[in-house]
């Protein structure tokens, strides 16, 4: 394992303590990710931060995790959890003279001559790093607010956002074809299973090759079955789509947003090998098979062209739509349309949903979208 590849894992494994903090609603749990670069934890202040979260963690009702030793928290230095009351704050640590007199001179309520005085005193650069204090306050209010309401502003979207009540339908995960595959390959020389006709797995134990060479295993074995839309599916990646035509599950490390591999029903034996890479787990979707899962529920699913796709390319990484084969699926019902992000696949492959799972919840999206807009216009 190379150095940047144990970084991400030890950050995902305090991202686990997110997941299981927030009882693993994603939907709140993806509110904390502002896709900001990280720093080296030795530019992070890490003397007073550990000494505050030694303090907060001593109080057996409190759970305190230093940000920066995180994939996807993005807000605070410290995002400390009142189990009692449910409470979630994200907290500051800054030393020095100038941050000092920053706190004093914000708690003095700021009025216009105490801000003037600081000004004075401590020049451009203060008033500068007072700008970036406030602005992360103000950021720290904004998502402990959409957390609190679950409506607002949202600052990991840049905009008003009101979250949709999708509890109606249970979600349903594939750990069990999962449990499946890994077990059948061990007696096997790699086995091959497909959730709801539409998310191929392939697993390979015991084996020292390479993930290329056991990607084009899996395409080999898929083509052999002679499967009407399969094949077709697999040669559609252009280069600069979202996602490679076979994934790995070993790839959810590199993927903030997804749900952590501690969090799926495996045994600690499979993480382990899955993680070492003694066992492979790839993955492959089939957009034909998703298409007929989308129309039997009313719902259909076109695609954009590949001049309206290479279009899209254009656009900055995370303000794209999901791009397949240089084009856009877009989803229609009755007199809506609908495009996907990169978040629905990631769901898939790795939250562990099934792809009828995530059909049903777009069918009931398109349900409660006339319905919250008609409550507005009301």
């Amino acid at each position: 394992m190379d150095l940047q590849y144990l970084k991400l894992l030890w950050e995902r494994i305090n991202d686990t303590i997110i997941w299981q903090m927030f009882c693993q609603q994603r939907h709140l749990i993806k509110r904390l990710c502002m896709r900001q670069p990280h720093r080296p934890l030795s530019a992070c202040n890490p003397s007073s931060v550990i000494s505050v979260l030694k303090q907060i963690n001593s109080d057996p009702f409190k759970i305190a995790i230093w940000t920066d030793a995180t994939g996807i928290v993005d807000v605070g230095d410290i995002l400390c959890r009142d189990c009692k009351t449910g409470e979630v704050l994200f907290l500051e640590v800054k030393d020095g003279e100038v941050n000092d007199d920053i706190h004093r001179t914000l708690k003095t309520s700021a009025c216009p001559w105490t801000v003037q005085d600081f000004l004075n005193r401590r020049g451009k650069k203060g008033g500068e790093q007072m700008m970036r204090v406030i602005e992360q306050m103000k950021l720290n209010s904004q998502v402990s607010s959409f957390l609190r309401k679950e409506k607002g502003f949202d600052p990991s979207a840049g905009c008003e956002v009101e979250i949709m009540d999708m509890t109606a339908i249970p979600e349903r995960d594939w750990d069990l074809e999962l449990n499946q595959v890994l077990r059948a390959s061990e007696a096997e020389d790699g086995a091959l299973v497909c959730v709801d006709d539409t998310l191929w797995l392939f697993a390979k134990t015991r084996t020292s090759e390479s993930v290329s060479a056991v990607e084009q295993e899996f395409a080999k074995r898929v083509e052999q079955l002679h499967h009407p839309t399969a094949s077709k599916w697999m040669k559609e990646y252009q280069k600069g789509d979202s996602f490679p035509s076979i994934l790995s599950l070993q790839q959810w490390v590199s993927y903030v947003q997804s749900r952590p591999l501690f969090c799926r029903d495996l045994a600690v034996e499979d993480m382990v090998s899955i993680l070492k890479g003694k066992k492979h787990v790839m993955m492959f979707f089939d957009w034909s098979a998703f298409a007929h899962s989308l129309s039997q529920l009313g719902v259909t699913l076109e695609w954009s062209s590949q001049k309206q796709g290479r279009r899209e390319k254009s656009k900055p990484r995370y303000d794209r739509f999901l791009l397949v084969g240089d084009r856009m699926p877009i989803l229609k019902c009755g007199d809506v349309t609908m495009h996907l992000g990169d978040s629905r696949l990631l769901r898939i492959f790795f939250d562990g949903i099934r792809p009828s799972s995530l059909a049903a919840h777009l069918k009931q999206a398109f349900e409660l979208l006339p319905q919250r807009f008609d409550n507005k216009s009301g």
